[in-house]
């Protein structure tokens, strides 16, 4: 399958979209995917999820006790019924574009369990709640997301470090200004997300957002010492 939209993937919009990503932390990828990838990416996703939807409701002890208020599935859930998904999550091509954007090497992470999982929000105030991930970057697709003004937007303060044993997440988020991001279905955003604080605003009722977190690691990721305990907690694995 052809992922890529070519007309989109030339220098000048590679050039701006490094500057943006640089300088914001976050930045719309969407319009250098093909939109049959996407329409395709969105009925997996969907039938993946309602297939192995897992409820999580629980205070989130690493990140200073905020909520997970969500549905997931986990990366082993998805192999036993997705195909599109592990071959975009491997792709050489893939890699190589998002390492262009990020102007180092991106890679497949060294751990199972991280590298694609799908959270699910769809009762009155769920939502994923303030924190930081483990690897360098998150890839994240939209496949179903609420109007806008509904929440579900993506809340993020940029250049910020995750101090694990003292996280000191309200005194980051009384100092700081939030950026606000609300992303269409069928969008994807690129986010540099292990220096990145940031969450998923609680949604209103009767909407629902549906989204793949794809990880990719750079260079200095393969010499840290993690304990994945986070994702054992929401996933499972």
């Amino acid at each position: 399958m052809n992922y890529f939209n070519q007309t989109k993937c030339n220098q000048e919009e590679i050039a701006n979209a490094q500057k943006i990503l640089k300088s914001t932390s976050i930045i719309d990828v969407t319009h250098f995917f093909a939109q049959d990838f996407i329409e395709n990416l969105i009925q997996e996703t969907v039938n993946v999820y309602e297939q192995k939807l897992q409820r999580k409701d629980f205070l989130m002890e690493r990140t200073d006790n905020t909520p997970r208020n969500m549905f997931s599935v986990s990366e082993r859930a998805i192999d036993a019924c997705a195909t599109m998904i592990p071959k975009f999550y491997y792709d050489e091509e893939v890699l190589h574009f998002f390492s262009t954007l990020a102007q180092e090497q991106v890679m497949a992470l060294p751990w199972t369990g991280e590298r694609y999982v799908i959270n699910g929000l769809s009762r009155s105030n769920d939502t994923h709640g303030w924190h930081w991930d483990d690897y360098a970057y998150a890839l994240v697709f939209i496949a179903k997301a609420p109007k806008l003004g509904n929440g579900g937007e993506v809340e993020c303060i940029p250049d910020t470090f995750w101090n694990r044993e003292k996280p000191n997440i309200e005194q980051i988020l009384q100092q700081n200004q939030k950026q606000k991001h609300h992303f269409e279905s069928g969008s994807f955003y690129l986010m540099k997300s292990d220096t990145t604080l940031h969450r998923v605003a609680p949604i209103t009722e009767g909407e629902i957002r549906i989204a793949i977190a794809i990880s990719f690691c750079n260079k200095a990721d393969l010499s840290k010492d993690l304990d994945h305990q986070t994702v054992y907690e929401l996933y499972g694995v």
